[in-house]
């Protein structure tokens, strides 16, 4: 614990040019990542240490200076610690008896005359004043400064660091919801322009949503810790991605580019601003697919196999007889038959394909219609239609689809052999499907209790130190 003290004092005070702190780094200054869910933790034991491990260090004593001289900033008071040494500096160095460089610490120059201090117009005692009181003065701005800006990026980073921040982050996520509401509501038909006017009311709501996505990110950047390390998180980027395709259209609105319309698609990309209001359920997630790595392998590994195998048994099941004029495989698709029906009616077999009517009579007496049916009563004549299923990887997506138990329709098979291997495929995508599903979802528990127990751990260290 020594040397990590040694370490830190090292890395931000010496190499600074900065003395050494009037406190030694104790070990609940130092707090170590978490390599799992990345959330920093005290109370570790030396022997948790890790190769590439983070560990955060909050330094008590330079937190109480930096709110104090931010105090005294604010208040517009000589209270800081800085303003006081300068000021002690300067009455050491320029009066006599009056000066008690004993408590004021070594560094500021006695004086053993009991002579008068020099009047303000002297130029000896100005320049002692405005030497011993500038330092001073620009430390507490500095300092000021950088309070101000750390205020700002909490405000603006972290909703829950006061009851504004709160609101605005709700303000933010609901200008997110409603400019992608705006978004989809403006290609209705009743609503579309292909080139709407700058006094349309659409708008008109995208510049004000687009204005106050710019004023947040540029405030973002300015107040930032580390601006390298803002641009490498990709939801920051996010941000400058929703942004610019509405600059970028307005610049070249006079300017004839093909395909330009797809920025305006690009401007989608805001929604997954959403996840920064809630990283904790992204990471939730980030968590879950990372422990399910393997269970998720094995479902890509089944589904993939599954997906050749059936895709090849059902082409060949289904794709019918190959049509070397037109270059493509039929498929029966309805027998139509030859029936006899009562005059007057029009009979209805429930298929898609409608009865025709003949000019001939049957043996009964009764006129004659010819209707579709799906086997062959006699006297039929089949009727083709081209295969859906004209290729293994045409038949990718049936299969797909059928072991997912989606079934859009679209395909499927009219033979019987073809029915029964649709059944086969459906029962064995439940099973390939269900098995992984369960251990995914077994560790989304996991790891969700887990995140609610850290939070409560957290809050509960947060309500202790208030006490």
């Amino acid at each position: 614990w020594n040397d990590l003290g040694e370490a830190y004092i090292t890395a931000f005070y010496t190499s600074e040019g900065l003395s050494r702190p009037n406190i030694f780094p104790g070990r609940d200054w130092f707090y170590l990542r978490d390599k799992r869910y990345g959330v920093p933790f005290e109370g570790w034991d030396l022997s948790e240490l890790y190769g590439g491990a983070v560990v955060e260090v909050r330094d008590v004593g330079l937190e109480q200076i930096e709110q104090e001289e931010a105090r005294a900033v604010m208040e517009g008071l000589p209270g800081s610690r800085s303003s006081e040494q300068g000021q002690a500096s300067t009455s050491a160095a320029g009066s006599g008896p009056a000066a008690d460089t004993g408590e004021l610490g070594a560094g500021a120059p006695s004086s053993s005359s009991s002579s008068s201090p020099p009047p303000p117009s002297s130029s000896g005692g100005g320049a002692a004043q405005e030497a011993g009181a500038t330092p001073a003065a620009a430390a507490t701005v500095e300092a000021g400064k950088r309070s101000a800006r750390a205020r700002l990026w909490d405000f603006l980073d972290d909703p829950q660091s006061s009851r504004p921040a709160t609101l605005l982050a709700g303000f933010i996520l609901l200008l997110i919801i409603f400019s992608t509401i705006t978004f989809c509501l403006e290609t209705l038909p009743r609503f579309y322009e292909d080139d709407p006017p700058k006094d349309s009311v659409w708008f008109i709501m995208e510049a004000f949503c687009i204005g106050v996505f710019t004023l947040e990110f540029v405030l973002r950047v300015v107040s930032t810790p580390d601006l390298r390390g803002y641009f490498a998180d990709t939801l920051n980027c996010i941000d400058l991605i929703a942004i610019l395709p509405f600059y970028l259209e307005l610049l070249l609105s006079s300017v004839e580019i093909p395909g330009l319309a797809v920025l305006r698609v690009v401007r989608l990309v805001r929604v997954f601003r959403m996840f920064k209001v809630s990283r904790g359920s992204l990471m939730v997630f980030i968590n879950t697919m990372t422990e399910s790595a393997k269970p998720l392998y094995m479902l890509v590994f089944f589904t993939t196999l599954a997906m050749i195998v059936f895709s090849s048994l059902i082409y060949y099941a289904e794709r019918g007889i190959y049509n070397e004029d037109l270059r493509v495989w039929m498929r029966s698709y309805a027998h139509m038959c030859v029936i006899d029906v009562e005059e007057g009616v029009v009979p209805d077999v429930g298929h898609s394909l409608a009865c025709i009517p003949l000019d001939t009579v049957g043996s009964s007496g009764l006129p004659q219609w010819r209707c579709p049916y799906t086997y062959d009563k006699g006297n039929c004549v089949v009727i083709y239609e081209q295969s859906p299923f004209e290729s293994i990887p045409a038949s990718f997506w049936w299969c797909l689809v059928t072991m997912t138990t989606v079934g859009y329709g679209d395909m499927y098979p009219t033979q019987w052999y073809g029915k029964i291997l649709g059944m086969m495929i459906m029962l064995f995508g439940i099973l390939v499907i269900a098995l992984p599903i369960t251990v995914i979802g077994s560790n989304f528990t996991t790891i969700y209790k887990k995140q609610v127990l850290s939070a409560s751990a957290e809050v509960e260290g947060e309500e202790e130190d208030e006490e």
